[in-house]
């Protein structure tokens, strides 16, 4: 598949488009990183860089109009060239959270530790 660095300027349109397909909240689209890799018309995967040894996946997002087995394939290349990626920048920590099962299973396949208590997640604008 064609991996490619995520570009605000020209994919945003697409993960907003994404995002409406699966009825997920559209009105803070400026809060995602600026930083990922996408499939163009398949899927992305977003990431917070920090000043930490620590970057955040914040996004992991497909086209619900594309074949299931052609998505998640696509969700699988990106998670693995995703943590390379990350690696060669020098982070030492990958961490994200989701409640979606699907999304579990794929970070649990690509080593992943799950917390299995729930999380709250906690957001507010300055």
């Amino acid at each position: 598949m064609n991996v490619q660095p995520y570009n605000p300027q020209d994919h945003l349109i697409h993960i907003a488009h994404w995002l409406k397909q699966w009825k997920m909240p559209l009105e803070n689209l400026d809060m995602l990183p600026p930083t990922g890799l996408i499939i163009p018309g398949i899927a992305a995967v977003l990431v917070y860089e920090t000043n930490s040894k620590t970057c955040i996946v914040e996004c992991m997002i497909c086209n619900k109009d594309r074949d299931k087995q052609v998505r998640e394939e696509a969700l699988d290349e990106l998670v693995a060239v995703l943590l390379h990626m990350m690696k060669e920048k020098g982070f030492k920590y990958i961490t994200s959270n989701s409640t979606n099962p699907k999304v579990v299973a794929l970070a649990k396949k690509h080593g992943f530790i799950i917390n299995e208590k729930p999380c709250f997640a906690f957001t507010r604008s300055l």
